[in-house]
Order: C-alpha cells, then structure tokens, then sequence
C-alpha cells in the first residue's frame, strides 16, 4: 500500500472548507459517509494545496491511528498546539505504513464505532476533555492508547504531559533575576491537574527564592466562572490593594486578553510598569498584544505520544507511565527589570468616551490621540457603540448594569432629554464656563431647541445637519418647473411627469420600517406644514388632518410607483435618473461634486397639504447630535474639560467637515476664514448651512416609543403592506398612543 504524505494544518483547512476536522478526515481516507458535494469542494481545496489523495482499500481492512478529540479542545476554542501535534504523530506513522483518522466525540461519550474496525491498531486521546470513561473501555478491549494531556492523575494509563512545575520555574526564576520581589499568580480551577501543578509550583518557587508569599496578589478561578470574566475580576481586585505587585504570571495565555485589557484601561504600562508572563496552553486567545510565555514543545509532545503508541503496538512497552514535556521560556518584551519606584501610586483613571461606530469613531479617534498627547493625566480610551445595535439601547443596558461611560458623543437631542428624566446625565448648563464656550462658538440660538423639560441642556451639539429635499434642476425643469412643487398636488403632477419620462424615476424615499427614518420623515414634513411652531408640537397628536394628510401622501407615492429603492437602475447622484431625493446625510451632497459635476440641486422643504397656507419662513427638521456627561462618573471635571477644549478647538470643527462631511454646529460658519476654503470647495454644503437657523428637531424624551407604535400601526401596513384604510389604522394607532 502507498504511503501518503500530508504536510498539512487540519484546523486550517477545516475552517476553510467550513466543516469540520472529522470530514476532513474521512474525505482524506475516502470514507463513504460524506456528502458528494462537500467532498469535491475539500478536495479541490486539499489540491489547492498541493495534497494529493492516493487511492486505497475502504478503511475498514486498512491499518490506521485513531485520534479522538473533544470538540472543545480544537474546533472551538482552535488550538495550535494540537495541529502541531497532530502533524506529528501523523509524520510518525506515515513511515510506518499507518494512516490517521481524526474522529470527533459524540456526545454520549461511547467509543465511535471505528475504533471497533480490525484496522484501528491504536488510539490518542487528545486533550483535556475526554471522559475516563473512554480510557477504561480502551484497556477492557486491549486497544493501545496514550492520553494527551490527561488531567487524571492515574499511572494505569500511557500518558503525555506538560512539565507545569519547570515552566512555573522559569517564570519565577526569570522575574527574580530581574530584581521583582512581589509576584503575583492567577491561576486555573484547582480541580485543573495542570493548574493545580502550576499553582503548587508557584507557592513552592516563592519559598524556595526566600520571597513572601503574598495571598491578595493569588487568584483562583472558580470552576463556573468563563475565563474572561475571572481574568478581569481578578485583576481588578489586584489593583485594588494598597501596594500592587510589579510582575504576574498567569497559570494560562488564555487570561491574557482579560489581564490586558483592563491594565491599558487603568494605565498601567506593560512592562514600564508591570512584568506579565503566561503559559501557553496552545490556545489562541486573540489579545491585542502577545506577552512573554513559557511554550511546551509541542513538536515533541505528538513525536513522544506516536513513538510510546506504537512501543504498545508492537509489544515493545508494557508497563503505562506518565511522560513529561519540557517548555521554554518565550520573551515577547512583556517582562522588564524591577523599577525600584514601583507602579506609580497616582495611577490615571482614564475617562472613556463612547461614540457612534464607523467615520464618526475614525474622527474621534484622531481628537483623542491629540488629547491624550498632551494630558496624560486626563487620558481618555473610548470605543464605538457596537455595529448593528441601537445607541439607546446599547445606553440603556450600559445604566442597568453599572457600566455606562463618563461621556458620550453623538447622543440626539431627545435621548439627553431621555435619560435626564432618569436623573442619569449632567446638566451642562451648569457647569464653569458652559456659555463663555456657548458665546464663543456662537450657538446662544441653538440652545432653546434642545432645553429639557426642566430647563436645562444636557447635550452639547457637535453637528446640526438640516434635512430637506433636493430636486434634480434637468429633471424639475423637463417636468415643466421652474420652483420645486410647494403642494402635495403640484408633487404629484411633477411625479407622474417625470415617470413617463423613459428609466427615470421620480423620488427616492428608503421604505424602512425603523422609528428612526418614519421619524424623520413625519418631522420633516410636519416641518414644513407647521414651520417654528413644530419644535414645540406633541409628536404623539397626530389625529390632525395634517398628520393624516402627511402619511397619505407617503402612501399615495407608494401605491403609484413614484418610489423605487432598485439602486443599480436608480442613483440620483451617479446617473441623475431620479427627480427628487429627501437628503439625509451631508456626505451625499460632496457626490454631486465628486461623481456628477453636472448635477445642478435645488433645495427645497418638503411640500405641504394643498389646504395649508405655506408658512412665511418654511422651517426644516435636523439630526442633531453631541456630548453628554454622566452623572456616575468619578471624572465629571476632567470629563467636562475636554468637552471645552474639543468644541473650542476650531481645527477639530474643521476635521469634522473634511473627514465625515458633518456640519459643525456653530453660529459662524459663513464668517469664519477657517472655514471659507472648504465651503468655496463644495457649494452645495454652503447652500445646506443656510437652512440651519430655520431648522430643529424632535426632543420629546419619548420619541422611541412613540415612533416604534406608529412604525407598526400604521406605516408597516399602509405604506409596506399596501392597506388602504387610512382612517381605521389611524384610530387604532391614536389608541395605543394615549395609552402610552
């Protein structure tokens, strides 16, 4: 029979083939249980790289390895260590005319029912996780196996083992000669043989270097508490102590991410500060960083278990005995000479800053790596709201739990006024210096849109974008206008005109059910309807026939096709096919610049029911969105110290137009030099500003709730499910309303 040779990483290829190592395996060894499909596709992918599949006798008359692994021990938590094992012991027994199988353990915790083939000459147990049960079937059928790092302690079985007590050596070996005297340890579960052996070294090691065993720098995890967790708590309450250990080691690498973590949070420099060293335990633990380990030969752990196997195989070794693998010390510069001054007593407790995520975070990010430059005693870390989860309630759950930041940038309007209801943020107005930074950047007008309830303002806008309509001036004209439509009638006379013009559509109008877009759009139009008066209307009265109006227009554009979301056919900005489009974002305007120069825009409010006597000074909505202090925050001053100098730094304003298109919010954007260059540039976001004194948003504190009932009332079904009863869905929502 042919020998094969695979030089070859499973957990690798398992990935990229998204299945798992076991089929990997029986596609290699040409076993019948796989599906067409997916053998093919690892095939090809074993050909991409460059392994060839010999062709062989079925498995079940051939002689083979069995190597049974516990799915927590290599698919889930993907263990390095073991790929290198498992090319070892494969490299091994190819030479002698074996193949390998890598067969996954059911949950039953039985033997598979390959082991019970004549061809399984000999079996490894690989990991930490295999049940003793297993073992002891093994020795009943007379199958020869070593266990790979076995947490029982019994010598009835062949086994193959890290050496704990030596690799805790060096660690502690190494930290003295570097002058440390107070070492800390943060270790496993104690029902962990590998991490009892390491803890009992530890203690060993510290008397046999005449050091004192400090007890409040050992933790202990718990064995229901998830890694992570532990790792951070056992730290914190590390630091917590009056006097802190100048080096650690962690009894695993997989405590690491947690111990960084909350040393960068707290300022403590690795290893400026504090010496860390881990023990690799072959699991990738993604840290942001790689400390200095002390690293099993793994290479000689699978050499050493397939040499003692096939010892069994051949009848050579009879007698069981537990083998040890020794370890190296990995100096990844996470370990420094013992700075006499010890970790500085005045330790920085940084302010953490959250921000919405994409470009914003990008902006943000450069602000605060100037701050931090300059204040190292007011450092700031911040990270961005996660992706694909609401702001608010991302806020909400934050409060709940404890965990809520020291300030928030880019909370709207109606959320400050949200949370201040709850007694949770700072009222800004209150603090030194609130209008001499007011004055200077000129928004003593802004501030009465966004009061509180109680009087007082609780954001600090940083940009105020108006939302309005713009129409293509090519199109508006073709439709035989010369002004934007000011009516709803006059809109649809311009829509039916642009629609039988040949691939044009009229609006552009998203169709998402979110509360936040039906939000906009209702204030939007109400806007313009009600002008100044809006900023103080009860969104939830919208039994008025202007509301009524506004939602049957919307409907109306559906229900005639006047709306179409096909992106490839329709762009209003690339290919100019649509007539008219409700701006939302500032950047959209910079694509008329970049992409269509041609594009002429006229700005326009939305229009108004035909009953309604169009205002003198037509009033916009805006997004408008700042910073916001919590009450919790040990750091109120220092927090609101850098809010000054963020929004009396006039550079930041302007990064924030070339970096994201935001307006800033200020009241002197036309007179400002520092500003002329960029606006001269892009005419188009020049126009916008001048709507920004005629424009305000939503800041009921119950805006959410509010929009989320009339999202599923009434805009999913009139305007998604194409109901026409308006006045019926009407009723049911103004119900739901008032008992809200």
């Amino acid at each position: 029979m042919p020998k094969k040779r695979i030089n070859i990483n499973f957990t690798q290829i398992a990935e990229e083939c998204g299945v798992s190592i076991a089929t990997i395996s029986r596609v290699i060894n040409n076993k019948n249980n796989v599906n067409e499909k997916t053998r093919e596709m690892v095939l090809k992918i074993l050909q991409k790289h460059n392994v060839s599949i010999a062709k062989r006798p079925p498995v079940s008359v051939s002689k083979h390895i069995a190597i049974l692994f516990h799915n927590r021990d290599i698919l889930e938590l993907h263990h390095h260590g073991y790929d290198t094992v498992i090319k070892k012991v494969e490299t091994f027994f190819n030479k002698e005319g074996y193949s390998i199988i890598l067969v996954k353990l059911r949950e039953e915790n039985t033997l598979p029912e390959i082991i019970h083939n004549t061809g399984t000459k000999g079996v490894i147990l690989l990991g930490k996780h295999i049940p003793e049960i297993l073992y002891i079937s093994l020795t009943t059928q007379s199958i020869p196996f070593v266990c790979i790092d076995m947490e029982s302690c019994s010598s009835k079985y062949f086994s193959v083992n890290t050496d704990n007590f030596n690799g805790i050596r060096k660690s502690v070996e190494h930290f003295v000669a570097l002058g440390h005297k107070k070492i800390g340890f943060i270790s496993g579960s104690l029902k962990n043989l590998s991490s009892k052996e390491r803890h009992n070294a530890f203690k060993q090691e510290i008397e046999d270097h005449d050091l004192t065993l400090i007890k409040k720098y050992i933790k202990i995890r718990d064995d229901s508490e998830e890694e992570q967790d532990f790792s951070i708590r056992a730290i914190e309450e590390i630091l917590e102590q009056d006097s802190l250990p100048s080096a650690i080691i962690l009894s695993s690498n997989i405590f690491s991410k947690g111990v960084i973590q909350v040393l960068n949070k707290h300022n403590i420099r690795i290893p400026e500060d504090i010496s860390i060293i881990g023990f690799d335990d072959g699991v990738v633990t993604q840290s942001p960083e790689r400390i200095s380990l002390i690293q099993p030969d793994w290479e000689n752990k699978g050499r050493l278990a397939a040499s003692i196997l096939f010892g069994q195989i051949k009848g050579i070794t009879i007698h069981p005995y537990r083998a040890i693998v020794s370890n190296k010390l990995i100096n990844n510069n996470t370990c420094s000479r013992y700075n006499k001054k010890g970790i500085r007593r005045n330790l920085v407790t940084p302010l953490v800053l959250w921000t919405a995520p994409g470009k914003l975070y990008e902006h943000e990010k450069k602000i605060v790596t100037i701050w931090n430059k300059n204040n190292p005693r007011s450092i700031v870390t911040f990270n961005p709201v996660p992706r694909g989860m609401e702001t608010e309630e991302v806020i909400k759950s934050s409060i709940v739990k404890g965990i809520s930041p020291d300030l928030y940038q880019g909370m709207e309007a109606f959320f400050a006024n949200y949370l201040a209801r709850d007694g949770v943020l700072v009222p800004l107005d209150t603090m030194e210096g609130f209008y001499t930074m007011v004055k200077k950047r000129k928004i003593e007008k802004f501030l009465d849109k966004i009061r509180a309830a109680d009087g007082h303002v609780y954001i600090l806008p940083q940009h105020w974008t108006p939302i309005l309509g713009i129409y293509n001036r090519v199109l508006l004209k073709k439709a035989g206008f010369d002004n934007p439509p000011r009516t709803y009638n006059d809109f649809n006379k311009f829509a039916e005109r642009i629609k039988k013009m040949e691939d044009t559509i009229p609006a552009d109008l998203p169709l998402s059910p979110n509360w936040w877009i039906i939000a906009r759009y209702w204030h939007a139009y109400n806007m313009a309807i009600m002008g100044e008066k809006g900023l103080c209307f009860d969104i939830s009265k919208i039994d008025i026939p202007e509301s009524k109006e506004i939602f049957r227009f919307l409907s109306d554009a559906v229900k005639k096709g006047y709306i179409s979301n096909d992106k490839k056919r329709y762009d209003f900005f690339k290919k100019g096919n649509i007539g008219y489009k409700l701006i939302r974002h500032p950047a959209n305007l910079l694509l008329s610049d970049n992409v269509n120069p041609e594009l002429t825009l006229v700005f326009s409010p939305p229009p108004i029911p035909d009953f309604i006597d169009c205002p003198c000074a037509p009033w916009v909505e805006a997004s408008i969105k700042g910073a916001s202090i919590f009450k919790n925050s040990k750091n109120i001053e220092k927090a609101w110290n850098f809010i000054k100098w963020y929004y009396l730094t006039e550079e930041n304003d302007l990064d924030l137009l070339h970096s994201i298109s935001h307006i800033p919010c200020r009241g002197d954007l036309h007179e400002n030099p520092l500003f002329s260059d960029y606006f001269n540039q892009y005419p188009n976001m020049k126009k916008l500003i001048s709507f920004i004194d005629k424009s305000g948003t939503i800041t009921h504190p119950d805006k959410i709730e509010i929009f989320s009932i009339i999202a599923e009332k009434l805009w999913k079904p009139l305007i998604l499910n194409n109901e026409y009863n308006i006045d019926k869905l009407l009723d049911e929502t103004i119900k739901e309303l008032r008992d809200l």
